[in-house]
């Protein structure tokens, strides 16, 4: 059966800087639609893209003619990755993204939709009187009439879009729209945002701009569409080039919405009112260059026609095709860790409460005040590594090469030489092999530059774990290890979920690996004044006590944690155990400085709310949040408003499991042990306590678990990290219920 599909392509408000650059330096094709843009606009309008300023790219005349170029650019990527592409059922665009559908049909060149976007926007520009849009996220219906009689009581304003049910946006004059976002909160409104736009798309402010399109366009040759185009309004289909021309010029001012429920329009590809009983005619999809906007300008070279690129059968199978709704599933776990060596010894610690904090014991620890870390004692490396490349390298490298192969065992994925280049590996670490830098400056301020180890800097390195995983494993497929300080285990376990949805691989080994208990390391920390102490006369396992009132610093720990995840699909199909679900992923900045999260826990906040976003994941859902959590007195507090502010009134309901309570912070390693924790508690339906809570802070009133491990329903859990520098992480797990 052929597979049936459609193209749409977004409208403004959806550019951001730095789009389409990843993109154009993977893909020829991608490069070559951006350099003919660049051509056709007489202007770098990639740079722009790829570098910004964002204020510049935010200006109408420039987003719009970025938002086609960048749609264009992954469709040339898609086609070059899938050798063709058959015809879709239909075209859509969202607004102007109607625009990039007729480039893609074949209506228009891409010199004359970039070229036709760029005047479209000067001409709303100048037809702008302080205008602006908002989207509004969960009105009902029956309150939409409300919504708009308050927006016109304050000006020009009408309801422009219905996205989807539940979904509008609302177009004016400013002070129109901004007041209508505040009225929609009030009327139920989930969400209310106003738009990064500087005009009032589909509003009556837009007439002069329609009139003067109208005569452009008049200028530029239409032919019929490959396929039927839906209208914006009423998805009708356009089967001509002139009911395209047409369409272009009425939707400035046409409110996309009409009142009442409509029904999606079916007719038959081809059939429409603007064709009335006449079939459809379908053309080859190769782009027809036009007749340019203007007389002066140059005819912009053909694209090179893409070549076929199937590499392998899962490619030909098409599970490596872009697929954003593709589900991810967890199917194995290792972990190497302060309270076990294995995930069910681990498991059981967890929610008997366990501690695997105590004195330190690798170096004299009596002339320092904090005396505790959480060490991986009577760990035998020879079980996952040969004894050579054990004394060759770091003990991280070591803990991630055994997480790794636990959790591949764990998965009962069979790495044979039909798969071995379709699986990847993202696996990181914070501070890659101090222990291996140290010895070998010993060694050469002790008896000279030739005792320094020929092989300690590629055994040192960050990247060292991701590099001897490959190895140990024979994954060929690609191999990354992001390094955000203790951000990295969250970073590269949400960017594997991603790669799996992007059709970079059909599975992945994602997590990351630490060893920071050396000497000089806790030093460097106890001077910076972030090593905790326990309350007077309490024993030293008690140290770490995230949210409690008393909390004074953390307690470093070492270890690692791996993930197996595949494509849903692929796990299905050869009968694999599913803990969860990866559905959703964030990550920001604080930019703001590199010890101390920033005001507010905002970088926190806005990881949490895009990994929230990513996938659709509504905030009142989520049950378990396994925090950062470190039991610093800002860090926590910090980290406790982000909280509240994404989770509002839900988050007393969230249970707050802070496991470094038990383990101390693993530093790049902790993103990825939390998050087997947190699939664990996913998996097992019960939240972990957290150790040592005793007195409630009321700056940050969270639903803190302590006591004993809370059984509970869990749907969804967050687990989240805050690193060093200023880098947030959220990774989001769902419970598998085998559907």
């Amino acid at each position: 059966m052929a597979v049936q599909f459609a193209l749409v392509f977004p409208g403004q408000g959806s550019q951001y800087v730095g789009m389409g650059q990843a993109l154009a330096d993977a893909s020829p094709a991608a490069a070559a639609v951006f350099a003919a843009a660049d051509e056709a606009l007489g202007e770098p309008i990639s740079k722009l893209c790829f570098e910004g300023p964002e204020e510049q790219l935010n200006l109408t005349v420039n987003s719009q003619p970025a938002i086609v170029t960048t749609s264009i650019a992954y469709l040339a990527a898609l086609e070059q990755r899938l050798g063709s592409l058959p015809t879709p059922a239909f075209y859509a665009g969202h607004s102007m993204g109607q625009y990039s559908a007729m480039v893609a049909a074949g209506v228009i060149s891409l010199a004359d939709g970039v070229r036709l976007v760029r005047e479209r926007g000067r001409q709303m520009q100048a037809s702008a009187t302080d205008g602006s849009m908002a989207a509004v996220i969960g009105l009902p219906d029956d309150r939409l009439a409300e919504l708009e009689s308050a927006g016109q009581a304050l000006g020009v304003f009408t309801i422009a879009n219905r996205n989807s049910p539940g979904q509008i946006v609302v177009s004016g004059e400013r002070a129109a729209v901004e007041g209508a976002a505040e009225k929609a909160r009030e009327l139920g409104a989930k969400r209310a945002i106003v738009l990064p736009v500087s005009v009032a798309a589909h509003s009556p402010l837009m007439g002069r701009a329609a009139d003067a399109m109208r005569d452009v366009l008049a200028r530029v040759d239409f032919a019929d569409p490959l396929a039927p185009l839906l209208a914006n309004a009423d998805a009708r289909p356009l089967t001509t080039g002139e009911a395209c021309r047409t369409e272009l010029v009425e939707h400035l001012t046409r409110a996309h919405v009409r009142r009442g429920r409509q029904p999606f329009r079916r007719g038959r590809p081809g059939q429409g009112p603007d064709r009335p009983g006449q079939a459809h005619r379908p053309r080859s999809r190769r782009l027809r260059h036009r007749r340019p906007v203007g007389p002066r300008s140059p005819r912009p070279a053909r694209l090179p026609r893409p070549q076929r690129h199937i590499r392998s059968n899962l490619v030909a199978m098409g599970i490596r095709r872009p697929d954003f709704s593709r589900r991810v599933a967890v199917t194995g776990l290792g972990i190497i860790s302060p309270i076990g060596q294995d995930k069910d010894t681990v498991w059981d610690n967890l929610v008997n409460g366990r501690s695997g904090l105590k004195k330190i014991t690798r170096w004299d620890p009596s002339p320092y005040e904090a005396q505790v870390s959480g060490e991986v004692n009577d760990f035998d490396g020879t079980q996952w590594m040969d004894f050579k490349a054990i004394r060759r390298t770091d003990r991280n490298v070591v803990f991630g090469v055994a997480a790794a192969k636990q959790a591949l065992a764990d998965s009962g994925l069979e790495i044979t030489d039909d798969n071995r280049d379709d699986i990847g590996i993202l696996f990181g670490s914070g501070g890659g092999g101090p222990y291996l830098l140290m010895e070998n400056l010993q060694k050469w301020e002790n008896s000279g530059a030739r005792t320094v180890s020929p092989f300690f800097i590629a055994n040192m390195l960050p990247d060292t774990a991701s590099g001897q995983i490959a190895i140990e494993t024979g994954i060929r497929g690609s191999n990354m290890c992001i390094v955000t300080a203790c951000s990295t285990g969250t970073h590269n376990i949400g960017e594997a979920a991603e790669g799996i949805r992007r059709g970079d691989f059909i599975a992945a080994l994602a997590g990351a690996t630490e060893n920071p208990l050396h000497e000089m390391v806790h030093i460097g920390f106890s001077n910076m004044r972030g090593m905790g102490l326990p309350r007077p006369g309490e024993p030293l396992e008690t140290v770490s006590r995230p949210f409690d009132k008393t909390r004074n610093g953390f307690v470093l720990g070492e270890g690692s944690g791996a993930l197996v995840l595949e494509d849903l699909e692929f796990a299905k199909a050869r009968g694999a155990k599913v803990y969860a679900e990866v559905v959703g992923f964030g990550s920001a900045a604080d930019a703001w400085d590199l010890i101390q999260p920033v005001e507010k826990g905002d970088g926190a906040r806005r990881a949490m709310l895009q990994a929230l976003e990513r996938h659709g994941v509504p905030a009142d859902e989520i049950d378990l949040v396994n925090p950062h959590g470190t039991s610093t007195p800002l860090g926590d507090l910090r980290e406790a408003q982000a909280i509240w502010s994404v989770f509002g009134d839900h988050t007393p309901a969230v249970a707050i499991s802070a496991t470094k309570s038990m383990t101390g912070h693993l530093m790049g390693a902790a993103g990825a042990v939390e998050g087997v924790f947190t699939v664990l508690s996913v998996y097992n339906q019960t939240a972990p306590a957290t150790l040592n809570y005793r007195d409630e802070d009321p700056e940050i009133n969270l639903n803190v678990v302590h006591g004993t491990a809370r059984p509970m329903e869990i749907r969804y859990a967050m687990s989240d990290n805050i690193g060093l520098g200023g880098h947030n992480g959220a990774v989001i797990f769902k419970r598998y219920d085998g559907d």
